[in-house]
């Protein structure tokens, strides 16, 4: 999963991580403990802050990013976030990877601003997994423009 920042007046593009837009930063950080990274980033005057949360009793991630303009005129951004949908074992994904994205399904719940996916048993015995991709915004900004 990855979160893309695109100032719309600069006309520059960069990823919240290094990778995968390679765009060297003014400045870069990395934090990492028990179920936790922090990615922190100053492109111009704007910071980025990604943290990745993993639960170490649940089977859960949270990724977030927050934006921060320290310099003195508003900024229009677009913040895109892409990810690609597994819902199986790496070594099932990495041998046939076409036939792993065959049983996953997803769709767009307009109440929750979300993607609900779900990946298709394959027999029986298997049970259905789900996932979902939400946005919620907070601050001064105006999210999912």
């Amino acid at each position: 999963m990855f979160f893309y920042v695109r100032d719309l007046k600069a006309h520059a593009v960069w990823s919240a991580t290094p990778r995968p837009v390679r765009t060297a930063p003014r400045r870069f950080q990395a934090y990492f403990s028990e179920g936790c990274a922090e990615f922190i980033r100053t492109d111009r005057d704007l910071t980025t802050r990604s943290r990745w949360i993993v639960s170490p009793t649940d089977d859960v991630e949270i990724r977030s990013i927050s934006l921060a303009n320290g310099g003195k005129t508003a900024r229009e951004l677009d913040v895109t976030s892409y990810m690609e949908v597994v819902m199986a074992p790496a070594d099932a994904d990495l041998s046939h990877p076409a036939f792993s994205n065959l049983f996953v399904q997803t769709e767009f719940v307009q109440s929750l601003n979300a993607i609900l996916c779900s990946r298709r048993p394959r027999t029986s015995s298997e049970p259905t997994l789900w996932m979902f991709h939400a946005l919620a915004g907070g601050g001064e900004g105006k999210p999912g423009k």
